[in-house]
């Protein structure tokens, strides 16, 4: 949680051009943290996307693009039925490493600023 709250409380605005290489330099904190083996900033025209790959030692690979972004957009939380910064998907892999537990699957994000 703690992670979470911390990239939440240093906002990365893309459409601002504010805090886009702390909040790339974050996020591959993050997946490092979370067993990524590789995780690189990739140069773009615009801000840098990042890739990582997690290799879980699983026959099968899955390549996410959920539009999986480390930035965050402004936003009147009143216009939201749910908390528009909350995330969970970094904070589900550190809970299967803490539980001891293997992915069946390995992971490719692409992740865009």
């Amino acid at each position: 949680m703690q992670r979470i709250q911390y990239w939440i409380r240093n906002s990365t605005i893309a459409a601002e051009q504010r805090g886009v290489a702390e909040g790339s330099d974050y996020l591959l904190r993050l997946l490092r943290d979370a067993a990524f083996q590789r995780a690189e900033r990739m140069p773009t025209d615009g801000v840098p996307g990042v890739f990582a790959t997690l290799d879980a030692g699983a026959n099968r690979t899955i390549g996410l693009d959920l539009d999986f972004m480390y930035d965050v957009k402004q936003a009147n939380s009143a216009e939201w039925s749910s908390p528009p910064w909350e995330a969970a998907f970094l904070a589900a892999l550190h809970a299967i490493r803490a539980a001891g537990r293997r992915l069946p699957v390995n992971l490719v994000p692409v992740v865009e600023g």
